[in-house]
C-alpha cells in the first residue's frame, strides 16, 4: 500500500510523503517496499493465516509489472489465486500498453475465473477519462475476459454492454450497498471490506 511505502520511490506512489507516510497507523512491518520479495511473502503469509485464499492486484502503470510478478510468484509458491485489477487513473490507454502482460498472467492456472472465464476487474474513472474503453484482445485460450466493472460509475444505468458484472467500492451508504446487492443486472457481486479508516492528509497538509 502507498501509505506504507519506503523512500525507494516508484512510479505512481499515489500522494504519499516517503519520509512518513499518510496513515495514522503503522504497518505491522514498518515502511516497505512493495516490490521486496521477503516482504511480499510475509504480507502473503498473514493473509493466508487470516484465511484469504488470494489476492487482486491494483495495475496503474507499466512500471509496476515488475513488481506483479514478484507478488504473483510468491502467491503461486504458495498455491493463492490472484487477478490483475487494471485502474485507468493515471492512464487511460493502460489496457493497450499492458494487454501482452495481462493475457500472460490470465493464462496461469492460479488466475481467478468466473463461468471458465478470466477476470478482468476494472476500476474506472470516468470523471478523468470519460466512458471506459474495453479491451478488444481475449485471452490466450480464447476466452474473452470476464469484465467487472465499477459499481460506483455505472450504479444508475445497469450493466453496460460489455460488461459482465460491477464491484462495489467502500461507502458509509448502507443503501447503496443494499441496492448493488440487490441488483438484477449481474448475478456476480464483488463487495468490499474495509477496516476502519481516519484521515490523514489534512492533518499533515498535502491533501491530495
Amino acid at each position: 500500500m502507498p501509505w506504507f511505502e519506503n523512500s525507494t520511490r516508484i512510479e505512481g506512489n499515489h500522494w504519499c510523503d516517503p519520509d512518513y507516510g499518510n496513515s495514522y497507523y503503522e504497518s505491522v512491518l514498518g515502511r516497505y517496499g512493495s516490490g521486496d520479495p521477503a516482504v511480499i511473502r510475509k504480507q502473503l503469509l498473514m493473509m493466508r493465516a487470516a484465511g484469504i485464499d488470494g489476492v487482486w492486484i491494483d495495475l496503474q502503470f507499466p512500471s509496476w509489472v515488475d513488481s506483479i510478478r514478484a507478488i504473483v510468484q510468491e502467491a503461486t509458491a504458495m498455491r493463492m489465486g490472484f487477478a490483475i485489477v487494471v485502474d485507468n487513473y493515471a492512464r487511460a490507454d493502460i489496457f493497450d500498453l499492458v494487454s501482452e502482460d495481462l493475457r500472460e498472467f490470465m493464462d496461469m492456472p492460479n488466475y481467478y475465473r468466473v463461468y471458465g472465464r478470466p477476470v478482468l476487474p476494472y476500476y474506472e474513472h470516468p470523471e478523468r477519462w470519460g466512458p471506459a474503453t474495453l479491451p478488444a484482445w481475449r485471452a490466450l485460450d480464447g476466452h474473452r475476459p470476464f469484465v467487472i466493472g465499477t459499481y460506483a460509475a455505472h450504479a444508475d444505468t445497469g450493466l453496460p454492454s460489455g460488461y459482465d458484472s460491477l464491484f462495489f467500492w467502500n461507502s458509509p451508504d448502507l443503501g447503496w450497498l443494499e441496492a448493488y446487492y440487490k441488483s438484477p443486472h449481474f448475478d456476480v457481486k464483488v463487495g468490499a471490506i474495509f477496516r476502519g479508516w481516519r484521515e490523514a492528509y489534512a492533518d499533515r497538509k498535502h491533501a491530495p
